[in-house]
Order: structure tokens, then sequence, then C-alpha cells
């Protein structure tokens, strides 16, 4: 088994640090999660309730198949192909804006369609319940457009959450591509803010998601590591 990729979360607190893996095996790649400590294994072997819980949303055809090999330890389809971010960009740089909101308005509309339309308050947003339904992390380069079959496959599907807000999922997705592509929307002067405003997000819903975004941090990081 030869090593592709590693990546090692230990930043984050014991009970959720995971170490991921693209693996050759026999003339294929696979993905593996690994839970680093003992503490770590109860949280990795919920992938395989999260896998359920994103095939009854999207379909089997549209998740990253995923199965429990041992006690932490994961094993995921390996999915080649473009993603979500990388096309939705390919308009960005040549200018055509209308083609780039029409993509993100698809994300909202379809990959988001059964979150709620409300924004939580801070009081009814829990990120640490065990209950399990929608992907806080259903960022753009979560989903690749396979390149053998031309659907979408959902790719992680660690962290989900009793309740999630379509503007939330949606703030978190635009600020990490902002972060990601943070040339070239300063190339076109178009700062994060008016991105966001431009997905509909108004003022009010932007300082609740930020908000909330801390919450789920805090819950999650070690930030003795920092």
């Amino acid at each position: 088994m030869k090593v592709i990729y590693a990546q090692s979360a230990r930043y984050r607190k014991l009970e959720y640090s995971v170490l991921t893996q693209i693996v050759e095996f026999e003339g294929r790649r696979l993905v593996l999660k690994k839970a680093l400590n003992e503490q770590a294994i109860p949280f990795v072997n919920g992938l395989e309730k999260n896998y359920q819980e994103m095939v009854k949303q999207y379909g089997v055809e549209h998740v990253a198949k995923g199965e429990l090999l041992s006690p932490g330890i994961f094993k995921m389809e390996y999915i080649d192909g473009e993603s979500f971010d990388v096309r939705c960009m390919q308009y960005f740089k040549i200018g055509d804006f209308e083609g780039f909101i029409q993509n993100i308005v698809y994300y909202y509309q379809h990959m988001l369609a059964d979150y709620t339309n409300d924004v939580l308050s801070v009081k009814d947003f829990n990120p640490m319940s065990p209950q399990r339904k929608y992907n806080i992390d259903l960022s753009f380069n979560n989903i690749i457009f396979s390149s053998n079959s031309g659907e979408f496959k959902i790719i992680d599907y660690e962290w989900l959450l009793p309740s999630v807000s379509r503007k939330l999922a949606c703030f978190r997705a635009i600020m990490l591509l902002y972060a990601q592509y943070q040339f070239w929307f300063q190339k076109k002067e178009m700062t994060w803010e008016m991105l966001l405003s431009g997905c509909g997000l108004e003022k009010e819903d932007i300082e609740l998601c930020m908000e909330q975004g801390k919450m789920f941090y805090r819950s999650v990081l070690d930030l003795s590591t920092n």
C-alpha cells in the first residue's frame, strides 16, 4: 500500500483527531480516515452513520461510498474529477459573472435543498449534538464532478449536525472559496462582503453565521495548540 497524500488533524481536540490518507492499493486509490488515538475512535466509527444519512438525502450515486473497516478506520471511495470550486472559478476568471452566479445558485437551491431556510439563533445552534443530519462542511471543494459519470459526488461528511441553515452552509462555503481564490477576487475588486451580499446574505445574517462558526470551532479545535 502506497501513501499518496496524508493530512493529520492534530489541531482538533483529541476526540476528533483524525489522519486522512489517500493510498494506492492494487492499482486503485482509496481514502482512509484513521483515529489518531482511542478517544477519536467513536468519531471515526460515526462516519458510517454519516454516510448513510448523506445517501438518504442525495442518493447513493452522489456520495463517495464509505465503510468502516475496523474500529477507528473508515474507508472511502476516491473520486477523480473536477471540484465544484474549480468549475465555479473558471467562469469568474474569464469575467463570466453570470455563469459564476448560476453555479452558486445551483449549489444553494439543489445542494442545500433540505436545509432549513431560516438562520438559526445562537441558542438553537448545537454543534456537538449526537444527532447527525446536515453537513456543515458542504463546501465547493468537497463536491467533485466525477470524470467517469459526470455526476457530482460529496467527498467529505465528517461533520453532520442536527440542524444547519442554508445561509450558514452557504456562508462557510463562500468564505472558504474566497480564501482559496483571494487573488482572483481581489483582481476583480470584489470583497468577501460583496460576494456574500450577492449571494443574498444580509449583514445580520453574516454576523450570526460568524458567531455560529466561532461556536463550532471552539467545540472542535484544540485552542491550546494555536
